[in-house]
């Protein structure tokens, strides 16, 4: 009697682990995308309170201009400008978001490679009593069922669960 394995067993075997291996990786990409969308409500929850803290230290000067995209975000360099923290609402310009980056209040790491977009969601300084933060899922791949949907964190910090543009 020999000591080993027959064909039929092992491709048995291997139909087996074909198998399982079929039905877990739908379970598996559901995960990750589960974990990039609770990824990017943490995300935009650290840019909501960046813009609170922005709000306070220029004493009403909101930086409601730009987005910031979590594929793009990472090995940026921005340059903070001071000025901006003057405190004299209504100096002409808006402040974009990247100066929350260069000024030390967001750090690139909590962004990068989140397949969503983050914006402001906000056009003037009456809006601050809406929406501070809207996120939208982009990569369909790694957003999965979260692609096209847009979360919303509003001034009070509660978060509107994902809708359809």
């Amino acid at each position: 009697m020999s000591k080993g394995f027959t064909l039929m067993e092992i491709l048995a075997v291997m139909l087996v682990i074909a198998l399982i291996a079929s039905f877990a990786l739908p379970a598996l990409r559901s995960v990750r995308s589960e974990a990039y969308y609770h990824r990017a409500k943490t995300a935009g929850i650290k840019l909501a309170e960046a813009i609170r803290s922005y709000y306070r230290d220029s004493k009403g000067f909101l930086p409601v201009t730009g987005e910031i995209n979590g594929d793009t975000v990472a090995g940026q360099t921005y340059t903070c400008d001071r000025s901006k923290l003057s405190g004299v609402p209504g100096q002409g310009t808006s402040v974009s978001i990247e100066q929350l980056f260069a000024c030390g209040y967001l750090s690139t790491k909590d962004f990068a490679g989140l397949p969503y977009k983050f914006s402001s969601g906000l056009s003037s300084a009456s809006d601050y009593n809406g929406a501070l933060v809207r996120g939208t899922g982009q990569d369909s791949d790694r957003a999965g069922r979260y692609k096209g949907k847009t979360f919303i964190i509003a001034r009070n910090m509660a978060i509107t669960e994902p809708f359809s543009d």
